[in-house]
């Protein structure tokens, strides 16, 4: 499950979030992770029905983008997709709904993410996403599932196997 993948995917199922959408605008983080969402995002996007509206860098570390987005906003999306994670991410959020824009906000998995939630607040709700779909009981033989649930009593998320699964990897 990559980022890349994921945006694909959510470009594919917009019709179903809104079909009435025209017009999709594009922020992302201006790293690797943004990058690569934004440009499997666009490029279903192009294929579509959907008119691309501005697409606007955010860079990492800083905390004001109003600039972006109001380039943004002045293209009249119905939709914009933030290709976006962490600090950056909140910050969008929130100053994309202190402007005032009313339309569909589209993110990336990342949104659910505790961190984030906590950090946009309202900001960060009615955002549409993908998400990695798996069961626990399609892993329940995996000895690093059985010795998280020993050590914390819950299940790991989809974060700690993914991890888990690159160091094996390294």
């Amino acid at each position: 499950p990559t980022s890349e993948y994921q945006s694909k995917v959510l470009a594919q199922k917009i019709s179903k979030i809104n079909p009435n959408l025209k017009q999709i605008a594009v922020l992302f983080l201006n790293d690797d992770f943004g990058v690569g969402s934004k440009n499997s995002f666009t490029s279903i996007i192009k294929k579509s029905k959907y008119k691309l509206g501005a697409i606007e860098s955010l860079n990492p570390g800083e905390t004001d983008y109003r600039n972006a987005i109001i380039k943004v906003l002045n293209s009249k999306p119905d939709a914009i997709y933030i290709a976006s994670y962490g600090n950056e991410l909140a910050s969008a959020l929130r100053q994309i709904k202190q402007l005032g824009y009313r339309g569909v906000l589209l993110s990336t998995l990342e949104i659910s993410y505790p961190k984030v939630l906590n950090l946009a607040g309202n900001s960060a709700e009615n955002v549409f996403f993908v998400d990695t779909y798996y069961t626990v009981d399609s892993l329940s033989g995996n000895q690093f599932i059985k010795d998280f649930m020993k050590k914390y009593n819950k299940y790991p998320t989809l974060d700690a196997i993914l991890a888990f699964d690159e160091l094996e990897v390294i």
